[in-house]
């Protein structure tokens, strides 16, 4: 489902790190421009090596999300931190993250079955999964995922109602049952269309993928994504149950294809010939339960990020 916004703003900027060294841990959700861009924050720190990183980051003087491999190598915990004794350490928000190998051959049981099922009720209505490049959205393809947005929302909305009703209560949420209006995420994606800047880490890209039967047909279904180092970050996607079997998920289906996609690009991009495939898809923040037993069924895993602010004697040092 689609990324109600937790918080209005970031309250802490991510760290990039760009050596093969970064490699063994998934980025953060947070690390992405599109989703800086919709929020309205800094864009991430982006640093060469772990040498680096902790001079860096005192230099800033702010607070910056870790992964937990991040704050490890950064050796952040205890007297001998690089970031002063008195660094302040919080849990920030737990992320879910899959394999990219594991999606693109479907190679779990429950997503291959979910998958199969998106495609036999998406035949029923000659629909099909495409993929754009950043380079290749449309204002008109961002105005097909808002009113495909807009559907979501209404379901949302309709199933909160519904829910209340049953419960013998009325409806007292938010409109939409939380979820803003627009999507922010779509808006910052067409921003970024022009593809990357020169300050980009390598492998860097954006991509929306979408179902539909035609270019002139309504989107049923979408995801933004995202390409940060070895990562592919699952921005922001929903879709707007017209499926014609409610069982099938064509999210599952999405992250697939995605999955497999990113993977083949790192081979033979124009400019970037020779980047490594991406490993990881971070599927983005789980702030509740139901979301966290919806994306567990195919068997990825947590990532517990972590807001860490330098020292006093740190910030000093740095000045």
């Amino acid at each position: 489902g689609g990324h109600a916004p937790m918080q209005a703003r970031r309250a802490a900027r991510p760290l990039v790190v760009t050596d093969e060294a970064a490699d063994e841990e998934a980025v953060s959700w947070w690390a992405c421009s599109v989703a800086a861009r919709a929020m309205g924050s800094t864009p991430p720190l982006v640093v060469g090596s772990f040498e680096h990183a902790a001079a860096s980051i005192a230099a800033t003087g702010e607070p910056v999300l870790l992964t937990p491999q991040q704050a490890q190598r950064l050796g952040i915990i205890g007297e001998l931190s690089p970031l002063g004794a008195d660094v302040t350490v919080r849990h920030f928000a737990h992320e879910y993250v899959y394999g990219c190998s594991a999606l693109a051959s479907r190679a779990d049981r429950s997503f291959r079955k979910a998958c199969r099922r998106a495609e036999s009720a998406m035949a029923e209505r000659s629909l099909r999964v495409e993929a754009f490049p950043g380079c290749r959205v449309s204002a008109e393809l961002i105005a097909s995922c808002v009113s495909c947005r807009e559907g979501w929302m209404r379901r949302r909305a309709d199933d909160a109602r519904r829910a209340a009703r049953q419960a013998g209560e009325r409806y007292l949420g938010p409109p939409w049952a939380g979820a803003p209006r627009r999507s922010s995420y779509l808006l910052a994606l067409l921003e970024r269309q022009e593809g990357p800047s020169p300050e980009d880490p390598p492998g860097y890209g954006v991509a929306l993928f979408v179902i539909r039967s035609g270019a002139a047909d309504q989107v049923a279904a979408y995801v933004v994504t995202e390409r940060v180092g070895r990562t592919v970050v699952a921005v922001d996607g929903v879709h707007d149950y017209s499926l014609p079997d409610p069982r099938a998920d064509p999210s599952a289906l999405l992250l697939h294809v995605a999955a497999r996609w990113w993977r083949e690009q790192g081979v033979h991009e124009g400019g970037s010939v020779g980047v490594p495939p991406p490993l990881f898809l971070n599927d983005g923040p789980v702030p509740t339960a139901g979301l966290l037993k919806y994306k567990s069924q195919y068997h990825g895993r947590l990532l517990a990020t972590l807001s860490v602010w330098p020292g006093r004697a740190a910030r000093a040092r740095s000045r």
